[in-house]
């Protein structure tokens, strides 16, 4: 399923405004072979109460035209192939932001009542 018609089925013809939470992990995601992701970033860019987005597996390579999406507290980036500079234009880098197995990320905001996982005792 591409990115866009995942959604459409979980919006359900809700406003973008009143959506709170997308997974789109696994979706194709349109656009991939540009040097950014600008068709996704039309797409998310309404959001602009979303708190939680998970692109885990999508294959993405860049970030640099991720849209600011000011409620965002956690953004879930697992299983992609990301190259350039840490961080996102929009979401401030915070010690919150984690490293999990796998070489996938989740990044979250001070303001998140998500914390970071626990430290392995290994």
């Amino acid at each position: 399923m591409d990115a866009q018609e995942a959604i459409e089925v979980q919006t359900a013809g809700e406003p973008p405004s009143a959506v709170a939470e997308l997974f789109l992990a696994g979706c194709t995601v349109p656009g991939l072979e540009e040097p950014s992701l600008e068709r996704l970033s039309l797409e998310l860019a309404p959001f602009v109460h979303l708190r939680i987005l998970s692109l885990n597996c999508c294959s993405l390579r860049f970030l640099e035209s991720f849209p600011v999406l000011p409620k965002l507290r956690v953004l879930e980036l697992a299983d992609n192939q990301l190259t350039g500079k840490p961080g996102l234009p929009g979401i401030p880098s915070h010690p919150k932001g984690h490293q999990r197995e796998g070489g996938g990320c989740v990044m979250s905001q001070a303001t998140s009542s998500h914390s970071a996982p626990p430290r392995s005792s290994r």
